[in-house]
């Protein structure tokens, strides 16, 4: 298995980890941070639903799309945090669109780049590698 199908791999197992950690929390324990200043379980995944949502998949869109495009910063609101069920059935649903992408580029593809304003040039690969470390962190909450 190559580094990029790897990386593919870890994106597309997320929503099903998530699903398995998450699955015998009860609705508050769910909405309930462990400890004051960090997040319930279910802010964790609305953080997961927007950075795949509204930055990730319409990024990569963009990247696919265009010649070397450059972001914006994105101004996410806090979304609902109160239906865990919602919203890991939304984050499944842009995680396999994230996925359906990266599994559809050839090595050109990989290497196309977007400008972050926050990270500079990222190429899709770099991006797909920096998504899925995030992932990682927050499944550690």
């Amino acid at each position: 298995m190559t580094d990029r199908a790897i990386v593919v791999a870890s994106l597309r197992a997320t929503p099903g980890l998530l699903r398995h950690l998450t699955a015998d929390a009860t609705p508050a324990q769910a909405t309930t941070p462990p400890a004051p200043g960090q997040w319930s379980i279910a802010e964790v995944v609305r953080h997961l639903v927007e950075g795949d949502r509204d930055t990730f998949v319409p990024r990569l869109l963009r990247i696919v799309a265009e010649t070397r495009p450059s972001f914006d910063t994105r101004r996410r609101e806090a979304g609902d945090a109160s239906d865990l069920a919602m919203l890991l059935e939304v984050f499944a649903k842009a995680r396999g669109q994230a996925v359906e992408l990266l599994g559809g580029l050839d090595d050109a593809g990989w290497r196309r780049e977007g400008v972050s304003p926050s990270r500079g040039a990222l190429t899709i690969e770099s991006y797909a590698r920096t998504m899925a470390a995030h992932d990682t962190e927050h499944l550690q909450q």
